[in-house]
């Protein structure tokens, strides 16, 4: 989970890339972060997915 939170961060920090381009043209810089190193490919996908699902849905301000 806290890869997760990692990731909803980055994102975050800049809101202006996620408006501007969509998930599959960010996913490959996204991939590269620190704290998704060791994992499988499928469970870096899913963990960065979910995130961006979860930025979109207002979830991360409650």
């Amino acid at each position: 989970m806290s890869e997760k939170k990692a990731i909803i961060k980055e994102l975050s920090a800049d809101i202006s890339r996620l408006n501007e381009k969509n998930l599959f043209e960010i996913l490959p810089d996204i991939e590269k972060s620190n704290c998704l190193s060791g994992l499988e490919a499928n469970t870096k996908y899913a963990i960065i997915i979910s995130a961006y699902c979860d930025i979109l849905e207002g979830i991360v301000n409650e």
